[in-house]
């Protein structure tokens, strides 16, 4: 099948919504709205673009709810302190920040009501940042395989395609299902508690049998994880 695409802007309110036209054989006009925020408008070959746009000015509300739906795993990043005393957070949990000034190796520790820090100089936070964000994304590595596995476990009955996952930091998304079919995670997410990560998860999970946040896409959601609408208020009120 033939496709040939451009890119066009549509103006609402004080939206503009980039999407990507493309004409091909098919015989109505369809919009699709992907997980990364891309809009696909696809158009038989011979459609005027009057009736184009007359049928896109009167979806554009449907077209910016999938958007903000799309949204649904975004976040907004904290400023953080590596200052002795400032709080971290693991699984749900916070725990205060102890600098110990140590030679040799330097290394992060859980212990406690502490994150042990070791290093030649406590005053160099950025030095601090780094030793716990690798911390993180080790961590965040063994656990997110550990509930990955643990939610494909529970969608077995579904059949879904398996996608594969990785780590990934974003600026304001804790999760992201990409258009070759990976799931990516934030290391942030480790912060969260068990049953937020469970969430982010099956949430991407369902992407891979509905691509958009349709009516089906939430019904599906809702069949695997009922409970999901109060999973999300954690995860956004943590």
């Amino acid at each position: 099948m033939e496709v040939s695409e451009t890119t066009y802007h549509l103006e609402y309110g004080q939206h503009r919504i980039p999407f990507r036209l493309r004409y091909s054989s098919r015989k109505t006009l369809g919009i699709s709205v992907y997980p990364d925020e891309r809009v696909v408008v696809t158009a038989p070959h011979g459609a005027s673009e009057e009736k184009i746009w007359e049928k896109l000015h009167k979806r554009a509300a449907w077209i910016l709810k999938q958007l903000r739906y799309f949204q649904d795993l975004s976040y907004q990043p904290k400023e953080r302190s590596y200052a002795a005393g400032s709080t971290h957070a693991y699984l749900g949990r916070h725990y205060r920040l102890k600098l110990i000034e140590a030679e040799g190796t330097e290394t992060v520790k859980l212990k406690g009501k502490y994150f042990q820090v070791f290093t030649p100089n406590k005053k160099d936070e950025t030095r601090t940042a780094r030793l716990m964000n690798q911390w993180y994304r080790q961590k965040a590595g063994l656990k997110f395989q550990e509930r990955f596995d643990a939610c494909l476990q529970r969608m077995a009955p579904y059949r879904i395609p398996e996608p594969q996952w990785r780590l990934q930091y974003m600026p304001k998304r804790w999760g992201s299902f990409t258009p070759s079919s990976t799931i990516l995670l934030n290391p942030i997410l480790v912060e969260k508690p068990l049953f937020c990560i469970d969430y982010v998860i099956i949430h991407e999970l369902c992407h891979a049998v509905h691509p958009n946040h349709s009516r089906d896409y939430y019904a599906f959601l809702e069949q695997v994880l009922p409970d999901w609408r109060g999973r999300k208020g954690r995860l956004e009120g943590e």
